[in-house]
């Protein structure tokens, strides 16, 4: 069941808090990212489970969005939270390809010549 603190269950998915730290959200991906990764895991669910800790993370990893998260779950059931004059939706959505090359970095950013990552 989502909280009204927590209307999408992020904080759940992640198994953080809503107080959190940035750090504490972090390893929690790793770790699930880990364990749920369809290469390391064969079992028939751990797609759409990896799916929605990549979606968790990418709401809940940046400043602004999870700002824009936690006032959305502040709103009252039928309001909507107040936007800042130039506050626009970030644009950033799930995209298995960026998950990809997340997941591809997090594996091989150790053999990457220098300065490849920026």
């Amino acid at each position: 069941m989502v909280s009204d603190r927590d209307p999408k269950g992020y904080y759940k998915i992640l198994g953080v808090q809503p107080d959190a730290p940035a750090s504490a959200i972090r390893d929690a991906y790793r770790t699930l990212a880990m364990d749920l990764h369809p290469d390391r895991n064969p079992h028939r669910d751990t797609t759409t489970q990896f799916q929605n800790v990549h979606e968790a993370y990418e709401a809940l990893s940046d400043k602004n969005t999870r700002q824009q998260y936690d006032a959305r779950s502040a709103a009252t059931p039928g309001q909507t939270a107040p936007r800042a004059n130039n506050d626009k939706p970030s644009g950033r959505v799930f995209n298995k390809r960026s998950a990809y090359q997340f997941l591809f970095l997090l594996t091989f950013a150790a053999c990457l010549p220098a300065g490849f990552i920026n």
